[in-house]
């Protein structure tokens, strides 16, 4: 069975670490309301109700105004979605975007580039891929999300020392730490790389026949081992007409945390496994890195 038809700001907000809220307006509010307003707002009454006593407004009462940068730069990329691409998406991708309609999380700068940057790409904002011109503008957006400290701009949207290693095998290319290459001693094709004490590795693994939340966790299960099934959990799952993917995260019987992402297409799935990596822009930058 088909899932609804996701937008590339689907993506964005299940991929990319935007969490929903409910919107809120964008109307500037009256700076002199009616004092039975005031009041009904403070107390519940209802407005044609007499209030017993009446209420002057303060300032500290007077909502302010929301943040809407990211919100504006979501709803341009949607016209572009609905101009460019298949019937549908930008309706989807308009109802993803109304979740950060008024929200204020103090990342409105952050999500305003990212989204610009997609906006102007030349590919993927149909496909619900991040551009590669744009992994360090989301990863910048998801780190402060998280709360955690920004790291320096990296040229070119990749840390410095990685490269794109092209797989004709497998028909992508991956971001990947120096030193990335072809483990002979795995079972199937897999590309590895360490850094520091971090291991970074893309294997191929069996497709599904049926492809769905609970064959997805059997394969990375199957793949990990059962040490590693604790807290095992799929994150941003997005499909469109030739690609599904998922992020995942689980715990290890060790107390270590795995943080990996499914990509599964008509041929093949891949699994990407990031193990002991502290800098979440790096990790980001691997996940979202294949193309």
């Amino acid at each position: 069975m088909r899932r609804s038809v996701p937008s590339v700001v689907c993506a964005a907000l299940l991929v990319w670490g935007c969490s929903s809220t409910t919107p809120a307006s964008t109307e500037p509010p009256s700076t002199e309301p009616p004092a039975s307003s005031a009041t009904a707002a403070a107390t519940g009454v209802a407005a044609d109700v007499a209030p017993l006593a009446s209420a002057s407004p303060s300032a500290s009462s007077a909502a302010p105004t929301a943040d809407t940068r990211a919100f504006d730069a979501c709803q341009k990329l949607c016209d572009r979605v609905a101009s460019s691409c298949p019937q549908g998406r930008d309706e989807m991708c308009r109802a993803q975007c109304k979740r950060r309609d008024g929200r204020t999380d103090g990342c409105e700068a952050e999500g305003e580039a990212a989204f610009l940057c997609q906006l102007k790409a030349t590919e993927s904002f149909c496909d619900s891929v991040v551009s590669s011109s744009c992994v360090d503008a989301f990863s910048k957006m998801k780190r402060c999300q998280r709360g955690e400290a920004k790291a320096a701009p990296v040229a070119s949207g990749a840390p410095e020392g990685w490269s794109f290693v092209n797989e004709e095998a497998w028909g992508v290319s991956a971001l990947m730490p120096p030193g990335a290459a072809i483990d002979a001693q795995a079972k199937t094709r897999t590309w590895k790389a360490s850094r520091a004490s971090a291991l970074y590795e893309i294997t191929e693994l069996p497709r599904p026949k049926k492809v769905d939340s609970q064959s997805m966790i059997k394969l990375v299960i199957g793949h990990l081992g059962v040490s590693c099934q604790k807290d095992m959990r799929l994150t941003g799952l997005v499909e469109t007409d030739k690609l599904i993917s998922s992020g995942f995260e689980t715990s290890c019987s060790d107390g270590k945390r795995v943080l990996g992402k499914l990509r599964i297409d008509a041929q093949r799935a891949l699994c990407l496994v990031v193990r002991d990596e502290a800098d979440g822009a790096l990790r980001d930058a691997f996940l979202y890195g294949v193309k």
